[in-house]
């Protein structure tokens, strides 16, 4: 929570989450998945997830480089970290 913060500041995007309260379970199944990829700007604007995106898949990159013994930094293990830290 505390790492996304600065990178959502400076990318000028509102990490709020907006509840569906409308709609089936597919339905609402599909925009929680969709507001991953999307966000709004501070502006109200749609654009792209940098922050949490490009943020994860760095934040993945530098623990498994860093932390991780030398025959298990792949990048099949970033990917790895990095899927488990998009939320």
């Amino acid at each position: 929570m505390y790492t996304r913060r600065p990178r959502q500041a400076s990318l000028r995007q509102d990490p709020r989450y907006y509840q569906l309260g409308k709609g089936g379970f597919w339905r609402r199944t599909g925009y929680a998945i969709r507001y991953i990829f999307i966000t709004r700007a501070d502006s109200g604007r749609i654009q792209f997830n940098y922050s949490e995106i490009v943020g994860s898949g760095l934040a993945g990159a530098i623990s498994t480089y860093s932390y991780h013994p030398s025959n298990q930094r792949t990048v099949r293990n970033s990917l790895s970290v990095w899927g488990t830290q998009v939320r």
